[in-house]
């Protein structure tokens, strides 16, 4: 077991007794400096030997003149790997193990480590840098495996959600990733801190992140609105009221549970399949009155995990272009969709920004710096583009003209 699956032990035996965690924080405590021979935990009688033994180990709790003890080694000799399982206990009763002082346990040391665990994330650590003293806070108060654990926790839980077409409630996730359907409650510290990373890395704002990743109450709030010959497949079942609806001039929107079962989806007559994908609602409408164009999928600014999870159901060979601002965000925007199928930019690329001159819009303070931070990702595809309107200024959706 690692020091996520006691995590996920020890926090269920915690809901089932809650106050077995003075006993629990008792034994990080006695551990901070070292592993001490046996810790004193209370007088016999007063906790039921069977519960703290499903905590600890039934082999490891010893009664010593009228007292439970706990001896540890016990613990380690019974198979279970004790250093994994103190950070797990740690990071629960945020009682951090004393590592303050240790040679390279500083908030560079950590952000080291998880550059190397999270190869994926880069403008999150520049967040986390820029944070210094609230890392360093962070080891002082949970020392430094536990404050490790702890952002390592936020960042799994980032990747996942980066990556997820799947909708989850705030206390599946929480179950799923701690084994406590209340840990990832909105406003609490690791959902913040993933938040905060999640954000980060994809240049959205962090109150909105997380129900746009999927993690939502409600599953049908989270919607796709798509226009064209889309042909939808539950296994061997055909279903074309997308397509149907388009013949009489009219979108259709989906929600999270009209894509939950569907195997792929198609587009009708098209040899080479094609869809342009549209960041805001007034370009998707005009291009819905404009003849011979492909398939549009409207993502309502960044794509949640309905949009994602459409598009990834679409034909692998499908070519996608994609309509949006030329700012930091429109262009974070691209790069998402382009993680699903390489993206060709539509109407927003150097070649337009050039030719409608006159309608660019100078950065602001906040948008010059998170583009100065997405460049800092050497492989963001739209590098190009994004240096084009820092020294130039972005093209809005709404000012492009036919030239």
């Amino acid at each position: 077991m690692n020091e996520y699956d006691y995590r996920k032990l020890i926090r269920a035996r915690l809901d089932a007794a809650p106050r077995l965690e003075q006993y629990l924080k008792k034994v990080v405590a006695c551990c901070s400096a070292k592993i001490p021979g046996q810790i004193t935990l209370d007088a016999f009688g007063k906790v039921e030997l069977f519960t703290m033994g499903q905590l600890f180990h039934p082999q490891a709790l010893k009664i010593r003149s009228g007292k439970v003890v706990l001896i540890p080694q016990k613990m380690i000799e019974a198979g279970i790997d004790f250093k994994s399982w103190l950070e797990a206990a740690a990071s629960l009763v945020a009682v951090g193990l004393n590592s303050e002082g240790k040679k390279g346990e500083s908030p560079e040391q950590l952000i080291g480590k998880l550059e190397m665990l999270y190869p994926a994330f880069s403008a999150a650590f520049e967040i986390l840098k820029e944070q210094n003293s609230a890392v360093k806070k962070k080891i002082t108060v949970l020392g430094f495996d536990a404050a490790l654990a702890h952002y390592r926790l936020a960042l799994d839980a980032a990747e996942y959600l980066m990556n997820s077409e799947v909708m989850l409630s705030p206390a599946e996730f929480g179950a799923k990733f701690t084994g406590n359907s209340k840990s990832f409650k909105p406003g609490s510290a690791i959902w913040n801190l993933s938040a905060m990373l999640l954000a980060a890395e994809l240049n959205v704002a962090p109150e909105t992140v997380m129900s746009a990743c999927g993690l939502i109450e409600n599953p049908t709030a989270s919607t796709v609105a798509v226009y064209g010959t889309f042909i939808c497949y539950r296994g061997d079942t055909r279903l074309d009221w997308i397509s149907e609806l388009w013949k009489l001039g009219e979108a259709a929107i989906l929600h999270a549970g009209n894509l939950e079962h569907l195997t792929r989806i198609e587009i009708e007559d098209a040899a080479v399949p094609e869809v342009i994908t549209c960041e805001n609602e007034s370009p998707f409408n005009f291009m819905r009155r404009e003849p011979d164009l492909p398939p549009l999928v409207y993502t309502a600014g960044f794509p949640n995990s309905t949009v994602r999870r459409f598009l990834a159901l679409l034909p692998q060979q499908t070519e996608i272009r994609h309509w949006g601002d030329t700012d930091p965000e429109g262009l974070a925007i691209a790069a998402i969709i382009n993680r699903i199928r390489p993206v060709e930019l539509f109407r927003c690329g150097i070649n337009e920004c050039e030719k409608l001159s006159g309608s660019l819009i100078p950065l602001d303070k906040r948008k010059r710096k998170r583009g100065e931070v997405i460049l800092r990702d050497s492989k963001f595809p739209f590098r190009r583009e994004l240096e084009f309107s820092l020294n130039h200024g972005w093209l809005e959706q709404e000012s492009w003209t036919q030239f």
